[in-house]
């Protein structure tokens, strides 16, 4: 397996890998530029991608490449490669933007979310990004959402959003909620309240669970509006609205 480590190809490039998802890869080439690269499906057994410590990445501006098995010499190789705009966020709404090279990682909350700090900010922030332009729908969503939640304290604060070289936006920045835990059977009250006031502005979440509330004191908040959508059909939102007592009662 390949880890997140500097490897030394044969280019004398510094190749960096960010992330891998399938049969795709994410990686950062001499510091400062993304490629995407994908391997010909069914070349390699399943999770073995050690050939990568050996590949040669080619020369030239470029994000995008192919990797496929030579016919008569069974050795894999670039077979393509090529700069293409790849998708990011089009809700572009908060004034701040920080490409995702300046932060610095503190730690990590799930495979896209980060812990981090950078000099804007004068606490340690998160960060949330779509490694792969598959992914990046999620995240407009949630762009979105949080334009609409701004200023209500319903969810963390908005603190800008994360570009990358080529792509656009990529991802968002959090406050974090400091001193703050999941929910428990205990906060149905604050829970209900803060949902409530969710449904008031006719979002419904679409994944409610305790993990999905921080608590912190006698508040509580909302987070990861990734397939929240506007609803205006009322019973919509109180099978949420009743589901929620279940959902916390088996916390």
């Amino acid at each position: 397996m390949i880890s997140n480590v500097m490897m030394a190809v044969q280019t004398n490039r510094k190749i960096q890998h960010l992330g891998t998802l399938d049969n795709q890869f994410r990686f950062l080439i001499d510091d400062k530029h993304v490629a995407y690269v994908t391997v010909e499906p069914g070349i390699l057994p399943k999770g073995d991608w050690s050939f990568i410590n050996f590949l040669s990445f080619p020369p030239g501006d470029w994000n995008r490449g192919h990797i496929s098995k030579d016919q008569h010499t069974g050795s894999l190789a670039f077979s393509s490669i090529s700069y293409n705009i790849v998708p990011g966020v089009e809700d572009i709404w908060h004034q701040t933007q920080i490409d995702h090279l300046e932060f610095e990682r503190l730690g990590s909350l799930g495979r896209n979310v980060r812990i981090v700090t950078h000099p804007f900010f004068h606490h340690p922030v998160i960060i949330k990004f779509a490694s792969f332009p598959c992914e990046i729908g999620y995240i407009e969503t949630e762009t979105t959402m949080y334009s609409r939640l701004q200023g209500t304290g319903i969810s963390p604060k908005f603190l800008g959003h994360v570009t990358e070289e080529g792509r656009g936006v990529i991802g968002f920045i959090l406050e974090i909620i400091m001193n703050s835990r999941p929910a428990e059977p205990r906060d149905l009250t604050i829970c209900q309240e803060v949902l409530s006031r969710l449904h008031a502005l006719d979002i419904k979440h679409g994944d409610i669970h305790k993990d999905n509330f921080l608590v912190q004191g006698g508040k509580a908040f909302l987070i990861d509006f990734e397939i929240s959508y506007l609803c205006d059909e009322d019973k919509e939102l109180e099978l949420e609205y009743d589901h929620l007592k279940k959902l916390l009662a088996g916390a």
